[in-house]
């Protein structure tokens, strides 16, 4: 999706956001379905195994459809050139030992005092401080390489990147709580089969659909997107506060569904307006490096 904004022109990337938002309105109508039958019938590994000729699929399109460029070659070996390896790695090492350790910690196998615990979280703060050391190093201008920084820090520290990341991390928050604790609530409390806890889950799921598309359209006429964040964190705020007065009994109140479509409107309109005022702000050459990471990963690495 960092592809998108780059060959879209600027005048069409709200369209360009509408119809993403749209295209993926299907896939989560029919996500949700298709994993609870799938793993319901057979073995979630089969949902993985379906993404395989997926991809091969998309990337073929890709390749015939791509225009052809004479100076292609040249630009992929300086594109290798410029390529950021060891930030990558080391905000690899980072993110993926704090989760681990954060996940783990407490539980039966690991206590928080255990040195598998201790290691993890030691190696994994030494690689934060080495990951900024070295983009600093990167952007300093004394390193002589043409490595460009995988996460810039002059662009993360420059308004609307830096409010925008911050918004991307608290809205990202709830959003992932929500989509991974509301179908786990529906078979655990309610005892719906995982098929039906994914048909119960697709009220929040259009939501999120709806507020991308009307994030993309109110984009369209004029650039609103401050206002449209705005107004998505007070949906988001308000559906989360009427989600938290659902009740605890087996059968499933038929408000929560309304609920549902509010909290996934207001996060889809936030995402939207935070890719837009990321896309507006920046170049060519750093629109693809200006994204936070964001919570909602098929649309909003655009």
């Amino acid at each position: 999706m960092i592809v998108l904004p780059q060959i879209t022109p600027v005048k069409l990337w709200a369209l360009m956001s509408s119809l993403v938002g749209m295209s993926f309105a299907f896939s989560y109508v029919l996500g949700p379905i298709l994993g609870g039958v799938i793993t319901h019938n057979s073995t979630w590994r089969w949902i993985y195994l379906f993404n395989a000729p997926a991809a091969v699929l998309g990337v073929g399109l890709i390749l015939v459809a791509w225009p052809a460029q004479a100076d292609r070659k040249n630009r992929l070996s300086t594109s290798l050139a410029q390529m950021d390896v060891l930030g990558a790695l080391l905000l690899l090492i980072a993110t993926v030992l704090l989760v681990f350790a954060l996940q783990q910690a407490g539980s039966q196998e690991y206590a928080w005092n255990s040195p598998v615990i201790i290691a993890t979280l030691v190696i994994s703060g030494v690689s934060w401080v080495s990951f900024i050391a070295w983009i600093a190093w990167l952007e300093s201008g004394k390193s002589g390489l043409r490595i460009k920084a995988i996460f810039p820090l002059s662009i993360a520290l420059k308004r609307p990147t830096g409010p925008g990341i911050v918004s991307s991390l608290i809205v990202g928050f709830p959003f992932f709580m929500i989509l991974i604790n509301l179908p786990i609530r529906f078979q655990v409390v309610n005892n719906d089969s995982s098929v039906m806890a994914g048909i119960h889950t697709l009220p929040f799921l259009g939501g999120v659909a709806l507020g991308t598309t009307l994030g993309g359209g109110i984009a369209t006429r004029k650039n609103l997107t401050s206002h449209a964040l705005i107004f998505a964190t007070v949906l988001a705020c308000l559906g989360s506060g009427l989600i938290s007065t659902t009740g605890d009994g087996l059968r499933i109140p038929k408000a929560q569904y309304g609920y549902q479509v509010i909290l996934g409107t207001g996060f889809g309109l936030a995402f939207t307006s935070i890719t837009m005022m990321m896309a507006l702000a920046h170049d060519f050459d750093t629109v693809g490096t200006s994204y936070p990471s964001s919570p909602f990963p098929p649309h909003f690495h655009t």
